[in-house]
């Protein structure tokens, strides 16, 4: 099995999951990816000292939900960091779910597009239902995160094709969803829990 593959800035993601993360943080054996992605040599050469050393954990918080029918929260994890002693360059192993520079995972960001395009909810419903904060001000106008993600959307989900100039938001995020939802052949699975599991097992 494939352990993990490729973000930008050092971000490796690996097989498991945030829940399964959480239940379970993998050693610091486990994590460690086969091949350095700063100078693509192996980590750990037989016969030869380690070139990936692990350089300890680091705080990550994920917001949302993991899975569609739960409620969110503000779900809190160590990640890995590694070390090369080829170069010196650092790297961070993180789940397959965690998107570099957001602070919702993508099980989140994929319902919302599901529900936003998908299932016409409004941006405020989206929010309600996958947003742990609850305080918000009284001028809110529904959740602009996901205005934002859609802008994104080809970069956060690199098969989804890039949309037409004209298209609407709510039409982007319904090529998201079903995208994303044509990757799981049970069409019997409500939306949402299409794209989640699509997802959580990135091809």
């Amino acid at each position: 099995m494939e352990k993990s593959h490729r973000d930008s800035d050092g971000v490796l993601r690996f097989a498991l999951v945030v829940k399964d993360w959480l239940a379970a943080t993998p050693s610091v054996q486990d994590a460690r990816p086969p091949v350095t992605p700063c100078c693509n040599r192996a980590t750990a050469p037989p016969g030869a000292p380690l070139v990936l050393h692990g350089h300890g954990t680091r705080a990550r918080t994920v917001r949302g939900v993991l899975a569609p029918d739960e409620p969110p929260a503000f779900h809190e994890l160590r990640v890995r960091r590694y070390r090369c002693t080829a170069c010196g360059a650092t790297c961070t192993v993180v789940p397959a779910d965690v998107l570099p520079r957001k602070h919702f995972g993508a099980v989140t960001i994929a319902i919302a597009m599901a529900l936003y395009g998908a299932l016409r909810r409004s941006l405020r419903e989206v929010y309600q239902r996958l947003n742990p904060t609850r305080l918000r001000g009284h001028d809110a106008r529904g959740w602009d995160a996901v205005l934002r993600w859609i802008s994104l959307a080809s970069a956060l989900f690199p098969e989804v094709r890039a949309a037409p100039t004209e298209w609407s938001s709510r039409q982007v995020a319904e090529r998201v969803a079903m995208t994303l939802a044509a990757r799981v052949l049970d069409e019997s699975l409500p939306i949402p829990s299409r794209v989640a599991r699509a997802v959580c097992h990135p091809p």
